[in-house]
């Protein structure tokens, strides 16, 4: 997180700035405070927030630059009252100075604020993430000082104290502070309720202007009329996977993605960050070697307790079934940060992958209740163990299911004793398919024998061939084999599945399904049902029964035409014998 409005004294005026407001304190800080400029101060990005501020800083000077009267500088003197601020605040930057085997020197317990705002503002202060003027940060030495002073009990009531400067988010998750005493604050996230997710104590200083008529205020590194809130929440994590759909036997692989909180307040040994992870029925999960987790561009290695490798600790429940849960555990790796007061990596992405297998179960289970859900528990309250978890992520599984039924050409009734193949639309061999009972068909799985897989499909009692777990797409079916007392002529369709989606709460949802033919050999199936996928196959037992249009049309006409030909050519070939017998004939 970014520095809020830490400021940094111009270098040609700071120390003569700073050695007349302590030689002046009791002028200097009534001087501040009556009759001192007022400002107004933003939070964004505070949807359902709460914040209060105190004043800990004055602004005893402030000098517009004499080459610029748009910018400026600013001297800073800690407030008198309450003192709490002043021995909470100096005992709050010893235990930073002392953590970094620093010397405390004498300012920094004289007037602490100052000290923090002088020598650890914007660009100065021993963060490790890029800092933005006005931004509050979450790490570095201004992070640490207020983890510090957020410790001691008495500071920490003040805030408990009536009459504090308190703003609300507005419907577009703005807070704000109207007229505050410009200077310096700590602001506070106060949300009420229990178990709330606390935005850190930001430091923030205010917009300063040299005068209460001042029109404007100075152009001052640091100081800032907005800022961020950042909490140390992580968000409901995003749950996807690689295509649309699958069929029985495919690999499913997952992806969780989020951003990694604000954790650098926490305390190392009991901060807990685990991406909780639930497969449906239907889905199996393919093993640890599949694992990937990544933060940012590093990819982490599982942790290793003997070499404290600060990586992922992963449990996997029901690992040689379908359904079950995965726990990834990254409480090693924020806490080694924790430990080093390392705080880069907040706002990174967080990226797991791993890979499942759709199981048969599918095939009984209705569209939408093949998923994958995760959520995230965390620390949530700096000051104690307490966790929370976030809102689930959700990513939806869908397979398709089509039947074809044999009929009778004349009477439409369904007759038995048909062979199917099923080849993808673009191949040359029939997929493998298992049978599921009497008519009923799925693609073959890894854990299927090939004994129990079959290319030619044989048809119910009632005429039918039922193919669950299939992807969307294309699908040549054949009749390779005619019912006894029909034309073996081989019907020939191309089945369509066309599937669309939406995006739903993040979740990928199916929103259409339609079924189509996309070619017809003979012209012997049409769909009945475009939306359920019920397609029939017509079979004849002459050819007056064919169709006149499309192949069978055709062979229908050439069928006649050779037939009628070779009648012709009879019915000549007749006549020519007979005229020879009579031209031989002996005549009286």
């Amino acid at each position: 997180m970014t520095q809020p409005g830490m400021k940094r004294l111009f270098a040609s005026v700071s120390a003569v700035i700073a050695a007349v407001a302590m030689g002046a304190a009791g002028v200097a800080t009534a001087a501040a405070v009556e009759g001192a400029p007022k400002v107004d101060l933003q939070i964004t990005n505070a949807q359902g927030r709460t914040f209060v501020a105190m004043r800990v800083g004055n602004y005893t000077r402030v000098i517009a630059s004499p080459s610029d009267p748009k910018t400026g500088s600013v001297a800073v003197q800690t407030v008198d009252d309450p003192s709490t601020v002043k021995s909470a605040s100096a005992a709050a930057v010893t235990s930073v100075l002392n953590s970094r085997g620093e010397t405390v020197p004498a300012e920094a317990t004289n007037d602490p604020i100052a000290y923090v705002s002088t020598n650890w503002g914007l660009g100065n202060d021993g963060a490790t993430t890029t800092t933005e003027g006005g931004k509050p940060q979450y790490d570095g030495n201004v992070r640490l000082f207020l983890n510090a002073i957020w410790q001691n009990a008495g500071f920490k009531s003040l805030f408990d104290e009536p009459g504090l400067d308190t703003a609300v988010a507005d419907a577009n998750g703005v807070a704000t502070f109207s007229g505050l005493v410009q200077g310096e604050y700590i602001v506070v996230d106060k949300t009420p309720g229990t178990n709330i997710d606390k935005t850190l104590p930001m430091f923030v200083s205010t917009l300063a202007k040299t005068s209460a008529s001042a029109a404007d205020a100075l152009t001052i590194p640091g100081t800032t009329g907005s800022i961020e809130a950042k909490s140390s929440t992580p968000a409901k994590p995003v749950k996807t996977n690689d295509k649309n759909d699958y069929s029985v036997g495919d690999t499913v692989r997952f992806t969780i993605t989020d951003k990694v909180p604000s954790y650098i307040a926490y305390n190392a040994d009991t901060y807990k960050f685990i991406v909780h992870d639930t497969l449906s029925k239907g889905l199996k999960f393919s093993g640890a070697g599949t694992v990937t987790v990544k933060v940012g561009a590093t990819v982490l290695q599982p942790y290793d307790a003997s070499t404290n490798k600060n990586g992922y600790v992963f449990q996997a429940v029901a690992p040689g079934g379908e359904s079950g849960s995965l726990d990834f555990d990254l409480s090693h790796f924020f806490s080694e940060l924790i430990k080093a007061h390392d705080g880069s990596v907040a706002g990174q992405t967080i990226e797991i992958n791993y890979e499942t297998t759709l199981t048969s179960s599918a095939i009984d289970m209705k569209p939408g209740e093949i998923h994958n859900d995760a959520n995230v528990e965390y620390s949530n309250d700096p000051d104690t163990e307490a966790t929370g978890k976030t809102d689930q992520g959700r990513s939806t599984v869908y397979t398709f299911d089509f039947d074809v039924v044999t009929l009778d050409k004349a009477s439409r009734a369904p007759i038995t004793g048909a062979e199917y193949t099923v080849t993808r639309h673009g191949e040359s061999t029939p997929m493998n398919l298992v049978k599921v009972s009497e008519g009923i068909y799925r693609p073959e799985s890894a854990t299927d024998t090939r004994t129990a897989t079959e290319s030619t499909l044989t048809v119910g009692g009632d005429g039918k061939i039922v193919i669950k777990g299939v992807a969307s797409g294309s699908y040549d079916v054949k009749e390779t084999k005619a019912p006894a007392g029909y034309m073996n002529l081989q019907p020939l369709f191309t089945a369509g599945i066309t599937a669309t989606y939406k995006t739903v709460d993040d979740d990928r949802v199916l929103d259409t399904l339609l079924y189509s033919i996309t070619s017809d050999k003979y012209g012997l199936s049409d769909l009945l049902d475009k939306d359920a996928g019920h397609y029939r196959v017509f079979n004849v037992k002459n050819l007056t029964q064919l169709p006149l249009t499309g192949a069978a049309g055709i062979m229908f006409l050439v069928t006649v035409g050779v037939l009628l030909v070779a009648a012709g050519s009879c019915i000549y070939l007749l006549s020519v014998r007979n005229a020879k017998k009579e031209s031989g004939a002996v005549r009286v």
